[in-house]
């Protein structure tokens, strides 16, 4: 049984897309761990698998 399951996640800041489609998949009573180099993605895709992520408002062009 999936405690969390995860298809195809996607996140793009400014039109440059930062996670190019990630899977993941916890088991309920499963621990896991995400490394990585600094910069690599590994806050960005537990923030947008929690939905913290907000969506950016962009500013009317001048």
């Amino acid at each position: 049984m999936s405690f969390i399951s995860i298809k195809d996640l996607r996140v793009s800041f400014d039109d440059v897309q930062v996670l190019h489609g990630i899977d993941l998949e916890i088991s309920k009573g499963e621990a896991i761990g995400l490394v990585g180099e600094s910069g690599c993605g590994k806050s960005v895709t537990w923030l947008a698998a929690l939905g913290l992520l907000r969506p950016r408002r962009r500013c009317p062009a001048p």
